[in-house]
């Protein structure tokens, strides 16, 4: 194997190269979640858009939802899964698209909050949302 020896100071702006460079790719979210809030109905549901930035293929994204009444108190908290189906048919998630989906409120909410939870990936593997 061909080794090129560097000397200290050169080693050093290699490794932090790589590290900045990691890290960046690491800060990049797959997905752009925008919650869009309520939408009158009938029935009242709550919209939003799913912007795809990942390179690898998604096949599921998990959004957070609280449904509150106009009170501003918790109705129910879930787990909204969103895999762009169709017509009853899944079809591809792909890079560069923006999804728009509106999904009906629950019996007695007013209003919803959703944030981004994580992304699926069709390898197996997963991102989370920090929780910032």
């Amino acid at each position: 194997m061909f080794y090129k020896k560097r000397s200290k100071k050169a080693a050093v702006r290699w490794c932090a190269m790589i590290c900045v460079s990691t890290l960046q790719a690491e800060d990049t979210k797959p997905v752009d979640f925008i919650s869009l809030g309520t939408q009158p109905g009938p029935p009242p549901a709550f919209h939003f858009n799913i912007k795809i930035n990942a390179d690898k293929p998604i096949t599921q994204v998990d959004i957070g939802i609280k449904f509150l009444d106009a009170g501003g108190k918790v109705v129910d908290q879930t787990t909204y899964v969103w895999q762009n189906i169709v017509k009853s048919q899944r079809q591809p998630i792909e890079k560069g698209k923006t999804y728009e989906d509106n999904s009906p409120l629950l019996s007695g909410a007013t209003k919803a909050e959703a944030k981004l939870l994580r992304v699926h990936f069709k390898d197996g593997t997963d991102w989370e949302a920090s929780a910032k």
